[in-house]
Protein backbone atom coordinates (compact mmCIF):
# COMPACT_ATOMS: atom_id res chain seq x y z
CA UNK A 1 0.00 0.00 0.00
CA UNK A 2 2.89 2.39 0.72
CA UNK A 3 5.72 1.55 -1.70
CA UNK A 4 7.74 4.56 -0.57
CA UNK A 5 8.14 2.98 2.87
CA UNK A 6 10.79 0.37 3.68
CA UNK A 7 9.55 -2.80 5.37
CA UNK A 8 11.56 -4.58 8.06
CA UNK A 9 10.49 -7.67 10.03
CA UNK A 10 11.31 -8.24 13.71
CA UNK A 11 11.90 -11.96 14.46
CA UNK A 12 11.82 -13.82 17.77
CA UNK A 13 14.16 -16.54 16.52
CA UNK A 14 11.94 -19.57 15.90
CA UNK A 15 12.50 -21.97 12.98
CA UNK A 16 8.99 -21.34 11.69
CA UNK A 17 9.84 -17.65 11.43
CA UNK A 18 12.82 -18.44 9.20
CA UNK A 19 10.53 -20.10 6.68
CA UNK A 20 8.18 -17.15 6.91
CA UNK A 21 11.08 -14.76 6.36
CA UNK A 22 12.13 -16.51 3.15
CA UNK A 23 8.57 -16.09 1.90
CA UNK A 24 8.46 -12.43 2.93
CA UNK A 25 11.80 -11.58 1.35
CA UNK A 26 10.40 -12.68 -2.00
CA UNK A 27 7.69 -10.03 -1.51
CA UNK A 28 9.96 -7.00 -1.23
CA UNK A 29 10.76 -7.05 2.49
CA UNK A 30 13.86 -4.91 2.90
CA UNK A 31 15.38 -6.73 5.87
CA UNK A 32 14.86 -8.16 9.34
CA UNK A 33 15.99 -7.73 12.95
CA UNK A 34 16.28 -10.27 15.77
CA UNK A 35 14.22 -9.31 18.80
CA UNK A 36 16.68 -10.88 21.25
CA UNK A 37 19.56 -8.59 20.28
CA UNK A 38 20.81 -6.67 23.30
CA UNK A 39 22.35 -3.84 21.31
CA UNK A 40 19.91 -1.90 19.18
CA UNK A 41 22.51 0.43 17.72
CA UNK A 42 22.60 -1.68 14.57
CA UNK A 43 18.88 -1.20 14.10
CA UNK A 44 19.27 2.53 14.53
CA UNK A 45 22.17 2.70 12.09
CA UNK A 46 20.31 0.80 9.36
CA UNK A 47 17.06 2.72 9.76
CA UNK A 48 18.90 6.03 9.93
CA UNK A 49 20.64 5.20 6.66
CA UNK A 50 17.26 4.40 5.06
CA UNK A 51 15.83 7.71 6.24
CA UNK A 52 18.88 9.61 5.04
CA UNK A 53 18.62 8.06 1.57
CA UNK A 54 14.91 8.79 1.21
CA UNK A 55 15.25 12.39 2.40
CA UNK A 56 18.35 13.14 0.32
CA UNK A 57 18.19 15.89 -2.30
CA UNK A 58 21.62 15.69 -3.95
CA UNK A 59 21.11 18.34 -6.60
CA UNK A 60 19.25 20.77 -4.34
CA UNK A 61 21.95 20.38 -1.66
CA UNK A 62 24.71 21.08 -4.18
CA UNK A 63 22.85 24.15 -5.43
CA UNK A 64 22.41 25.51 -1.89
CA UNK A 65 26.06 24.83 -1.10
CA UNK A 66 27.25 26.71 -4.13
CA UNK A 67 24.96 29.68 -3.50
CA UNK A 68 26.17 29.95 0.09
CA UNK A 69 29.77 29.99 -1.12
CA UNK A 70 28.99 33.46 -2.55
CA UNK A 71 31.41 33.03 -5.43
CA UNK A 72 31.90 36.01 -7.73
CA UNK A 73 30.08 35.33 -10.99
CA UNK A 74 32.21 35.73 -14.09
CA UNK A 75 30.00 33.46 -16.16
CA UNK A 76 26.45 33.14 -17.47
CA UNK A 77 23.65 34.05 -16.80
CA UNK A 78 23.78 37.75 -17.52
CA UNK A 79 22.22 38.96 -14.27
CA UNK A 80 25.43 37.84 -12.47
CA UNK A 81 23.71 36.28 -9.52
CA UNK A 82 21.19 39.12 -9.28
CA UNK A 83 23.76 41.91 -9.28
CA UNK A 84 22.22 43.47 -12.39
CA UNK A 85 19.01 44.06 -10.42
CA UNK A 86 20.54 45.14 -7.15
CA UNK A 87 19.29 48.60 -6.14
CA UNK A 88 17.41 48.96 -9.42
CA UNK A 89 14.47 51.40 -9.00
CA UNK A 90 12.69 49.74 -11.92
CA UNK A 91 12.75 45.95 -11.50
CA UNK A 92 14.55 45.16 -8.26
CA UNK A 93 11.36 44.94 -6.19
CA UNK A 94 10.12 41.62 -7.57
CA UNK A 95 12.88 39.04 -7.84
CA UNK A 96 14.06 37.34 -4.69
CA UNK A 97 17.80 37.63 -4.17
CA UNK A 98 18.34 33.93 -3.44
CA UNK A 99 16.30 32.88 -6.47
CA UNK A 100 18.68 34.79 -8.71
CA UNK A 101 21.78 33.60 -6.86
CA UNK A 102 20.58 30.05 -7.50
CA UNK A 103 20.01 30.72 -11.21
CA UNK A 104 23.28 29.24 -12.42
CA UNK A 105 24.53 27.40 -15.48
CA UNK A 106 26.69 24.57 -16.78
CA UNK A 107 29.65 26.84 -16.11
CA UNK A 108 29.53 25.43 -12.55
CA UNK A 109 30.87 21.83 -12.77
CA UNK A 110 29.75 20.80 -9.27
CA UNK A 111 26.11 21.14 -10.37
CA UNK A 112 26.44 18.47 -13.09
CA UNK A 113 24.94 18.55 -16.60
CA UNK A 114 21.32 17.77 -17.44
CA UNK A 115 22.39 16.59 -20.90
CA UNK A 116 25.10 14.24 -19.60
CA UNK A 117 24.39 13.70 -15.89
CA UNK A 118 27.08 11.90 -13.93
CA UNK A 119 27.00 13.64 -10.55
CA UNK A 120 24.29 15.22 -8.43
CA UNK A 121 21.67 15.29 -11.21
CA UNK A 122 22.25 11.59 -11.90
CA UNK A 123 21.91 10.88 -8.17
CA UNK A 124 18.68 12.89 -7.97
CA UNK A 125 17.24 11.05 -10.98
CA UNK A 126 18.11 7.68 -9.42
CA UNK A 127 16.27 8.62 -6.23
CA UNK A 128 13.27 9.66 -8.32
CA UNK A 129 13.29 6.36 -10.22
CA UNK A 130 13.22 4.46 -6.94
CA UNK A 131 10.43 6.65 -5.56
CA UNK A 132 8.19 6.31 -8.61
CA UNK A 133 8.91 2.63 -9.31
CA UNK A 134 10.83 3.07 -12.57
CA UNK A 135 13.97 1.49 -13.96
CA UNK A 136 15.11 4.91 -15.17
CA UNK A 137 13.87 8.44 -14.58
CA UNK A 138 14.89 11.59 -16.43
CA UNK A 139 14.31 15.21 -15.44
CA UNK A 140 13.13 17.64 -18.09
CA UNK A 141 12.84 21.41 -17.90
CA UNK A 142 10.53 21.90 -20.88
CA UNK A 143 7.49 19.94 -19.79
CA UNK A 144 5.89 16.63 -20.68
CA UNK A 145 5.06 18.33 -23.98
CA UNK A 146 8.67 17.74 -24.98
CA UNK A 147 9.22 14.34 -23.36
CA UNK A 148 6.29 12.95 -25.37
CA UNK A 149 8.13 13.96 -28.55
CA UNK A 150 11.40 12.49 -27.29
CA UNK A 151 9.76 9.11 -26.68
CA UNK A 152 8.15 9.10 -30.13
CA UNK A 153 11.43 9.81 -31.88
CA UNK A 154 13.10 7.09 -29.81
CA UNK A 155 10.52 4.38 -30.53
CA UNK A 156 9.10 5.28 -33.94
CA UNK A 157 10.73 5.32 -37.37
CA UNK A 158 9.07 7.09 -40.31
CA UNK A 159 5.99 5.12 -41.33
CA UNK A 160 5.68 3.17 -38.08
CA UNK A 161 2.15 2.92 -36.72
CA UNK A 162 1.15 4.66 -33.49
CA UNK A 163 -2.24 4.04 -31.86
CA UNK A 164 -3.48 7.21 -30.19
CA UNK A 165 -6.46 8.92 -28.66
CA UNK A 166 -7.72 11.61 -31.04
CA UNK A 167 -8.29 13.87 -28.01
CA UNK A 168 -4.74 13.53 -26.66
CA UNK A 169 -2.53 16.48 -25.78
CA UNK A 170 -1.39 18.66 -28.67
CA UNK A 171 2.24 17.65 -28.03
CA UNK A 172 1.30 14.13 -29.14
CA UNK A 173 0.08 15.41 -32.50
CA UNK A 174 3.24 17.47 -32.88
CA UNK A 175 5.25 14.37 -31.99
CA UNK A 176 3.50 12.45 -34.75
CA UNK A 177 4.57 15.10 -37.26
CA UNK A 178 8.16 15.25 -36.02
CA UNK A 179 8.65 11.47 -35.93
CA UNK A 180 6.87 11.05 -39.28
CA UNK A 181 5.04 8.04 -37.88
CA UNK A 182 1.66 6.86 -39.12
CA UNK A 183 -1.11 7.74 -36.65
CA UNK A 184 -4.02 5.36 -36.14
CA UNK A 185 -6.62 7.42 -34.32
CA UNK A 186 -9.04 6.02 -31.76
CA UNK A 187 -12.10 8.15 -31.06
CA UNK A 188 -12.59 9.09 -27.44
CA UNK A 189 -15.87 9.14 -25.56
CA UNK A 190 -17.77 12.37 -24.94
CA UNK A 191 -20.43 13.91 -22.72
CA UNK A 192 -21.73 16.72 -24.95
CA UNK A 193 -24.20 17.89 -22.32
CA UNK A 194 -21.19 19.03 -20.28
CA UNK A 195 -18.71 19.68 -23.08
CA UNK A 196 -16.37 17.01 -21.72
CA UNK A 197 -14.27 14.42 -23.55
CA UNK A 198 -13.35 11.17 -21.83
CA UNK A 199 -11.30 8.00 -22.29
CA UNK A 200 -11.31 5.84 -25.39
CA UNK A 201 -13.71 2.91 -24.84
CA UNK A 202 -11.86 -0.27 -23.94
CA UNK A 203 -13.59 -2.09 -26.78
CA UNK A 204 -12.25 0.43 -29.30
CA UNK A 205 -8.73 0.04 -27.91
CA UNK A 206 -8.84 -3.75 -28.21
CA UNK A 207 -10.21 -3.48 -31.75
CA UNK A 208 -7.42 -1.08 -32.73
CA UNK A 209 -4.77 -3.43 -31.33
CA UNK A 210 -6.30 -6.41 -33.14
CA UNK A 211 -6.58 -4.50 -36.43
CA UNK A 212 -3.03 -3.13 -36.19
CA UNK A 213 -0.79 -5.86 -34.75
CA UNK A 214 2.14 -4.23 -36.55
CA UNK A 215 1.78 -1.02 -34.51
CA UNK A 216 4.92 -0.06 -32.62
CA UNK A 217 3.31 1.84 -29.76
CA UNK A 218 0.09 3.09 -28.20
CA UNK A 219 -0.31 6.30 -26.18
CA UNK A 220 -3.19 7.09 -23.83
CA UNK A 221 -3.87 9.91 -21.37
CA UNK A 222 -4.31 8.78 -17.76
CA UNK A 223 -5.86 10.59 -16.06
CA UNK A 224 -7.84 12.96 -18.25
CA UNK A 225 -8.15 16.68 -17.59
CA UNK A 226 -11.43 15.93 -15.80
CA UNK A 227 -9.98 13.13 -13.67
CA UNK A 228 -11.13 10.01 -15.52
CA UNK A 229 -8.83 7.01 -15.16
CA UNK A 230 -8.51 3.91 -17.32
CA UNK A 231 -8.45 0.38 -16.01
CA UNK A 232 -4.96 0.18 -17.47
CA UNK A 233 -3.66 -3.27 -16.59
CA UNK A 234 -5.72 -5.32 -19.11
CA UNK A 235 -5.07 -2.69 -21.80
CA UNK A 236 -1.32 -2.89 -21.22
CA UNK A 237 -1.45 -6.68 -21.30
CA UNK A 238 -3.35 -6.66 -24.60
CA UNK A 239 -0.84 -4.26 -26.15
CA UNK A 240 2.16 -6.21 -24.90
CA UNK A 241 0.72 -9.48 -26.20
CA UNK A 242 0.86 -7.87 -29.67
CA UNK A 243 4.39 -6.57 -29.11
CA UNK A 244 3.20 -2.96 -28.81
CA UNK A 245 4.96 -0.54 -26.45
CA UNK A 246 2.71 1.38 -24.05
CA UNK A 247 3.21 5.10 -23.46
CA UNK A 248 1.06 6.83 -20.86
CA UNK A 249 0.71 10.60 -20.61
CA UNK A 250 0.30 10.89 -16.84
CA UNK A 251 0.67 14.67 -16.81
CA UNK A 252 -2.19 15.17 -14.35
CA UNK A 253 -1.42 12.23 -12.06
CA UNK A 254 2.19 12.52 -10.88
CA UNK A 255 1.19 12.23 -7.21
CA UNK A 256 -0.68 8.92 -7.50
CA UNK A 257 2.16 6.67 -6.33
CA UNK A 258 2.06 8.13 -2.84
CA UNK A 259 -1.45 7.28 -1.63
CA UNK A 260 -3.38 4.00 -2.07
CA UNK A 261 -6.56 5.89 -2.99
CA UNK A 262 -5.01 6.79 -6.34
CA UNK A 263 -3.16 3.63 -7.30
CA UNK A 264 -2.32 1.71 -9.40
CA UNK A 265 -0.15 4.08 -11.35
CA UNK A 266 0.62 3.58 -15.02
CA UNK A 267 4.02 2.09 -14.15
CA UNK A 268 2.39 -0.32 -11.70
CA UNK A 269 -0.02 -1.34 -14.46
CA UNK A 270 2.95 -2.27 -16.66
CA UNK A 271 3.40 0.78 -18.92
CA UNK A 272 6.76 1.06 -20.69
CA UNK A 273 7.03 4.86 -20.70
CA UNK A 274 5.28 7.43 -18.51
CA UNK A 275 5.50 11.20 -18.85
CA UNK A 276 4.52 13.37 -15.90
CA UNK A 277 4.05 17.11 -15.57
CA UNK A 278 5.46 17.25 -12.05
CA UNK A 279 4.72 20.96 -11.94
CA UNK A 280 0.98 20.34 -12.34
CA UNK A 281 0.36 18.22 -9.25
CA UNK A 282 3.59 18.06 -7.22
CA UNK A 283 5.70 20.79 -5.65
CA UNK A 284 7.77 21.78 -8.68
CA UNK A 285 8.20 24.89 -10.80
CA UNK A 286 6.29 25.31 -14.07
CA UNK A 287 7.81 23.30 -16.94
CA UNK A 288 9.56 20.91 -14.51
CA UNK A 289 8.66 17.35 -15.52
CA UNK A 290 9.83 13.74 -15.44
CA UNK A 291 9.79 10.80 -17.79
CA UNK A 292 9.87 7.31 -16.28
CA UNK A 293 11.05 4.25 -18.20
CA UNK A 294 10.31 0.58 -17.53
CA UNK A 295 10.81 -0.74 -21.07
CA UNK A 296 13.03 -3.86 -20.83
CA UNK A 297 14.29 -3.15 -24.38
CA UNK A 298 15.03 0.52 -23.66
CA UNK A 299 17.64 2.06 -25.98
CA UNK A 300 19.14 4.57 -23.57
CA UNK A 301 21.71 5.90 -26.03
CA UNK A 302 19.08 6.72 -28.65
CA UNK A 303 16.79 8.20 -26.01
CA UNK A 304 19.60 10.40 -24.72
CA UNK A 305 20.41 11.68 -28.21
CA UNK A 306 16.76 12.57 -28.80
CA UNK A 307 16.46 14.09 -25.33
CA UNK A 308 19.48 16.30 -25.92
CA UNK A 309 18.10 17.36 -29.29
CA UNK A 310 15.29 19.14 -27.43
CA UNK A 311 17.10 20.10 -24.24
CA UNK A 312 18.64 23.50 -23.72
CA UNK A 313 22.37 23.59 -23.05
CA UNK A 314 21.48 26.26 -20.49
CA UNK A 315 18.74 24.66 -18.35
CA UNK A 316 17.17 26.54 -15.46
CA UNK A 317 18.77 24.92 -12.43
CA UNK A 318 15.97 26.03 -10.13
CA UNK A 319 13.62 23.79 -12.13
CA UNK A 320 15.90 20.81 -11.61
CA UNK A 321 16.15 21.54 -7.89
CA UNK A 322 12.35 21.75 -7.64
CA UNK A 323 12.06 18.22 -9.08
CA UNK A 324 14.55 16.97 -6.51
CA UNK A 325 12.67 18.67 -3.67
CA UNK A 326 9.26 17.68 -5.04
CA UNK A 327 10.27 14.01 -5.04
CA UNK A 328 11.55 14.30 -1.47
CA UNK A 329 8.31 15.86 -0.27
CA UNK A 330 6.21 13.21 -2.02
CA UNK A 331 8.20 10.42 -0.35
CA UNK A 332 8.47 11.96 3.11
CA UNK A 333 5.03 13.54 3.54
CA UNK A 334 3.07 12.83 0.39
CA UNK A 335 0.78 10.30 2.08
CA UNK A 336 -0.19 12.73 4.84
CA UNK A 337 -0.79 15.63 2.48
CA UNK A 338 -2.73 13.53 -0.02
CA UNK A 339 -4.81 12.01 2.75
CA UNK A 340 -5.74 15.53 3.77
CA UNK A 341 -6.51 16.40 0.15
CA UNK A 342 -8.89 13.44 -0.22
CA UNK A 343 -10.75 14.44 2.93
CA UNK A 344 -10.96 18.09 1.88
CA UNK A 345 -12.25 17.00 -1.51
CA UNK A 346 -15.12 15.15 0.14
CA UNK A 347 -15.93 18.12 2.37
CA UNK A 348 -15.84 20.58 -0.51
CA UNK A 349 -18.00 18.31 -2.65
CA UNK A 350 -20.59 18.14 0.13
CA UNK A 351 -20.61 21.91 0.69
CA UNK A 352 -20.97 22.68 -3.01
CA UNK A 353 -23.82 20.20 -3.38
CA UNK A 354 -25.57 21.63 -0.31
CA UNK A 355 -26.13 24.94 -2.11
CA UNK A 356 -28.87 23.37 -4.20
CA UNK A 357 -27.63 25.44 -7.14
CA UNK A 358 -24.24 23.96 -7.88
CA UNK A 359 -23.52 20.23 -8.14
CA UNK A 360 -20.23 18.34 -8.35
CA UNK A 361 -20.52 15.77 -11.12
CA UNK A 362 -20.20 12.14 -10.07
CA UNK A 363 -18.46 9.40 -12.02
CA UNK A 364 -21.74 8.21 -13.55
CA UNK A 365 -22.42 11.74 -14.81
CA UNK A 366 -19.13 11.75 -16.71
CA UNK A 367 -19.44 8.30 -18.28
CA UNK A 368 -21.43 7.64 -21.45
CA UNK A 369 -23.08 4.25 -21.84
CA UNK A 370 -20.15 2.82 -23.78
CA UNK A 371 -17.83 3.28 -20.79
CA UNK A 372 -20.09 1.93 -18.06
CA UNK A 373 -18.40 -1.50 -17.97
CA UNK A 374 -14.82 -0.31 -18.59
CA UNK A 375 -13.73 -0.02 -14.95
CA UNK A 376 -13.18 3.73 -15.22
CA UNK A 377 -12.35 5.53 -11.96
CA UNK A 378 -12.54 9.20 -10.95
CA UNK A 379 -9.67 11.15 -9.40
CA UNK A 380 -11.17 12.92 -6.34
CA UNK A 381 -8.73 15.84 -6.61
CA UNK A 382 -10.56 17.13 -9.69
CA UNK A 383 -14.04 18.49 -9.00
CA UNK A 384 -16.15 19.32 -12.05
CA UNK A 385 -19.02 21.56 -10.96
CA UNK A 386 -22.27 21.78 -12.95
CA UNK A 387 -23.34 25.45 -12.78
CA UNK A 388 -26.27 25.26 -15.20
CA UNK A 389 -28.88 26.07 -12.50
CA UNK A 390 -27.12 29.30 -11.53
CA UNK A 391 -28.44 31.33 -14.43
CA UNK A 392 -24.88 32.25 -15.41
CA UNK A 393 -22.63 30.93 -18.13
CA UNK A 394 -19.40 29.38 -16.90
CA UNK A 395 -17.49 32.37 -18.24
CA UNK A 396 -19.70 34.83 -16.36
CA UNK A 397 -19.53 32.84 -13.12
CA UNK A 398 -15.76 32.47 -13.36
CA UNK A 399 -15.48 36.25 -13.72
CA UNK A 400 -17.63 36.74 -10.61
CA UNK A 401 -15.56 34.23 -8.63
CA UNK A 402 -12.37 35.95 -9.72
CA UNK A 403 -13.41 39.56 -9.14
CA UNK A 404 -15.52 39.19 -5.99
CA UNK A 405 -14.05 36.16 -4.24
CA UNK A 406 -10.47 35.95 -5.57
CA UNK A 407 -11.04 32.41 -6.85
CA UNK A 408 -9.55 31.15 -10.11
CA UNK A 409 -10.64 27.72 -11.31
CA UNK A 410 -8.61 25.30 -13.43
CA UNK A 411 -10.84 25.19 -16.51
CA UNK A 412 -14.39 25.62 -17.72
CA UNK A 413 -16.81 24.43 -20.38
CA UNK A 414 -20.04 26.21 -21.27
CA UNK A 415 -21.77 24.92 -18.11
CA UNK A 416 -19.05 23.49 -15.83
CA UNK A 417 -16.11 24.81 -13.84
CA UNK A 418 -13.33 22.46 -12.72
CA UNK A 419 -11.55 22.97 -9.40
CA UNK A 420 -8.17 21.30 -8.90
CA UNK A 421 -7.13 20.25 -5.40
CA UNK A 422 -3.52 19.42 -4.61
CA UNK A 423 -1.13 18.72 -1.75
CA UNK A 424 -1.16 22.48 -1.20
CA UNK A 425 -4.92 22.70 -0.63
CA UNK A 426 -5.84 23.64 2.94
CA UNK A 427 -9.06 23.79 4.91
CA UNK A 428 -8.95 27.58 5.17
CA UNK A 429 -8.45 27.86 1.43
Amino acid sequence: LRPELSLYVVLSGGDDERALLEELVSHAVDGYFNRDESDYSGWFRILSAELAEKSATPFYDALKTYVKMAKDSWHTPGHSGGDSLRNSPWVGDFYDFHMLRADLSVSVPMLDSLMHPKGVIAAAQSLAAKAFGARKTYFATNGASTTNKVIFQTLLAPGDKLLLDRNCHKSVHYGVILSDCRPVYMDCSARPQFGIFGPVPKRAIYEAIKANPDAKAIILTNCTYDGLLYDLKPIVEAAHSAGIKVIIDEAWYAFARFHPAFRPTALEAGADYVTQSSHKTLTAFSQASMVHVNDPAFDEHLFRENFNMYASTSPQYGLIASLDVGRKQAVMEGYRLLDRTVKLSGELRQKINSTGVFRVLELEDLLPEELQQDGIRLDPTKLTVDISKSGYSAQELQQILFERFNIQGEKRTFNTITLLLSMGTTGSK
